[in-house]
């Protein structure tokens, strides 16, 4: 980077938007093999945002956003590391986007701490921001298990609501999760598959030929998670949960999770660079019938298979081009002889940009914005872990929560690489 930041090793792991460059001076970077080589700099003057990220479970990456809405994450060999490199880069903070100060602090800074010091929810509350704004700015922010205490302490569920009929009260509720303390970073982000950014099924009705948004009974049940919208599977899954039996692990309702590695690249395994992420992982395309081909099927899997609770991405909500088959890859035959090509649309949408357009007045509709806290508080607040988690059938394997690795503590190379 224009400017110098001493002498600190880093990775560059991946660029958004195929971005090309290196860190200059003495620092290191690595070639990523789907961009065939970086070249270039980023200039200081460019900076607009540096966010403290983590990678692989350990609190040592760090991502910067540049003039030109591109971003580029980078891992560093420890968390001092980080700082050192934060107080060296230009004084932006977060950006100006969230109400707060351009300082290297709040680059540092706990996702407990940003969203107490943000005015995004007073803004979302006062609909000055959309569902889709408030959505990612939770999600640029948030870690699995941290930012449950900062919701908790601030926007309890009755307090967090869109609906006209309630605004945000300034009320400072205590609640048992904001007991725990965690020591944390942020958050999800479009360069790390592991934390992707997460988005919800909002629809239910995928099967129709018109699709009326003023009908409560198209809406999905935003205060359940996925796994428990279909009573039958629900009542599966309580199940599991009350006869755990073993004793090497907590109990849990799901064995997998709403947003996985696996999961962005079955929704996304049409456009790149996900396409060569899966390629590279697993060296040629899924079988058929495991292939994403039809929204109606993967919405149906969601409510029946016992091993399937992914959410959505994103990109359900403004690329139509993840829906196409424009590069003609060959997806193979499912076993009742079709060909999976392009994405199978409901049949209230014509094309992909219908169905864009129309999930997207759906995620911004008054049924969504007055139920959406109810989904927030699932997946980013206080119905996360512990007794509220339990009673909303709302606990995953313990693995996927924050702090529940310690790496620093595994000394045995091949057990750290499990844990990874």
């Amino acid at each position: 980077m224009g400017g110098g930041v001493g002498a600190c090793k880093g990775t560059i792991l991946t660029c958004q938007n195929n971005c090309r460059g290196f860190l200059c001076g003495p620092a290191v970077s690595v070639v990523l093999a789907y961009t065939e080589g970086l070249h270039g700099k980023w200039m200081f003057s460019e900076i607009r945002a540096v966010f403290s990220r983590r990678y692989l479970l350990q609190n040592t990456a760090m991502e910067v956003f540049m003039a030109n809405r591109t971003s580029v994450l980078f891992n560093f060999p420890d968390q001092a590391t980080v700082k050192k490199v934060v107080y060296s880069l230009p004084r932006v903070g977060v950006g100006t986007s969230y109400g707060l100060p351009q300082a290297r602090r709040i680059s540092l800074a706990t996702p407990r701490q940003l969203f107490k010091s943000s005015n995004m929810t007073q803004r979302w509350q006062r609909r000055e921001i959309s569902n889709f704004e408030y959505l990612m700015f939770l999600n640029t922010i948030s870690d699995t298990g941290c930012f449950a205490e900062a919701l908790a302490l601030t926007s309890p569920s009755d307090v967090i609501t869109r609906s006209a009929r309630f605004r945000f009260s300034n009320v400072n509720v205590p609640h048992p999760m904001s007991e725990q303390r965690h020591t944390c970073w942020i958050g999800r982000t479009y360069n790390d598959l592991n934390q992707y950014p997460v988005f919800p099924w909002v629809l239910t009705n995928y099967d129709s030929e018109e699709l009326d948004l003023t009908l409560p009974g198209n809406f999905r049940d935003l205060s359940k998670p996925v796994g428990a919208l279909n009573p039958k599977r629900a009542a599966f899954y309580a199940e599991r949960y009350e006869t755990w039996e073993d004793d090497q692990t907590p109990p849990c309702h799901y064995n997998s999770h709403y947003s996985t590695v696996a999961s962005t690249l079955y929704w996304l395994i049409r456009i790149e660079p996900f396409t060569t992420f899966f390629l590279s992982a697993n060296n040629k395309f899924d079988h058929p019938d495991r292939t994403f081909s039809a929204i109606a099927r993967s919405w149906r899997n969601c409510q029946r298979d016992t091993s399937d609770v992914k959410e959505l991405t994103p990109e359900f909500y403004y690329l139509p081009e993840m829906f196409v088959n424009s590069n003609g890859y060959h997806l193979g035959m499912r076993d009742d002889r079709t060909m999976v090509y392009d994405v199978d649309l409901p049949a209230w949408a014509k094309k992909p940009e219908d169905f864009v357009r129309i999930n997207r007045m759906a995620l911004e509709s008054e049924f969504v914005s007055c139920q959406l806290h109810q989904w927030i508080d699932l997946i980013f607040g206080y119905k996360q872990r512990g007794p509220e988690a339990v009673r909303a059938l709302n606990v995953f394997h313990y693995l996927t929560y924050e702090g529940s690795v310690n790496l620093d503590s595994i000394t045995d190379p091949l057990l750290r690489e499990v844990s990874l």
